[in-house]
Formats: structure tokens, C-alpha cells, sequence
């Protein structure tokens, strides 16, 4: 799609978290990147799958997380909640959340 017409900006949802990676061609080729946080994934599978925070799961969730929050140009959120488990994350966190 944007090849066809260039984009200035794309936003992508997150959960999970490296959907922000299908914007990788159209941020190589000019786009801005916004990453719309909805749930912090980590955070949700530990308690929507009662997975213990020390697995190699949550790590490599929050690996990810942490990846996607460096690929994007932008990090938002929805709510409060979010916004501070993210940054009670420190170094999880790159870009300055908004709401």
C-alpha cells in the first residue's frame, strides 16, 4: 500500500507488540512511525496466562516491547495505567509516552 501512495505517517496498534515491524518499508522509505499502545503485553499475558514474571516468555515479551519502543518514531497510549507501568519500566521504555 505504500508503495502505491507515500505516507507521511503510519500508526500501528500494539498486542502484540512487533505488529509495529510491519511498518519497517515505510519508515526505510520516509514514514513517521507511531506506535499506539493499547496493553502492555508483558504485563497482560502474565495476567490474562498466569506466566511468572521471571520466565524466558515475559523476558523475550519484554525484549520485544523494548525493541518495538526503539523501531518507532513515536510512543503513545491510552490511559494512565500504561502510561505508568511503562515508565516504572525505565530502560523498557525509549520514547516518552503521551496520551
Amino acid at each position: 500500500m505504500h508503495a502505491k501512495k507515500k505516507y507521511a505517517v503510519i500508526d500501528i496498534n500494539n498486542l502484540p507488540d512487533f505488529l509495529v515491524f510491519a511498518g519497517a518499508y515505510a519508515k526505510w522509505t520516509g514514514a513517521k512511525i507511531v506506535f499506539d499502545m493499547h496493553e502492555v503485553t508483558p504485563e497482560f499475558y502474565i495476567s490474562k496466562y498466569g506466566i511468572k514474571p521471571n520466565t524466558w516468555t515475559v523476558r523475550l515479551l519484554e525484549f520485544i516491547e523494548r525493541k518495538s519502543f526503539h523501531f518507532a518514531d513515536y510512543v503513545i497510549n491510552i490511559n494512565h495505567t500504561i502510561e505508568d507501568v511503562s515508565s516504572n519500566a525505565g530502560s523498557r521504555l525509549q520514547n516518552q509516552p503521551s496520551l
